[in-house]
């Protein structure tokens, strides 16, 4: 699958990850985003937090495996 698809790209039938972000978002666009632990932490709880307000809405039960993200 790999290399059928390094071939499409090779051939100009698709483009590689680096023209799909210069054309899609601004080149490159993952110079612009945070990736520090603390940031990518941050939006998972964050992230948690409001997946489980949702759920709470809406009467979903989320698995006892699932920890409540502290707020904060």
């Amino acid at each position: 699958m790999v290399d059928t698809y390094e071939a499409r790209i090779a051939s100009g039938e698709v483009c590689d990850w680096e023209e799909y972000e210069r054309t899609q978002y601004g080149y490159p666009s993952y110079l612009q985003q945070s990736f520090g632990y603390a940031a990518a932490v941050s939006f998972i709880q964050d992230s948690a937090a409001h997946i489980t307000q949702i759920c709470e809405r809406r009467g979903i039960e989320l698995s006892h495996g699932v920890e409540r993200a502290s707020g904060g």
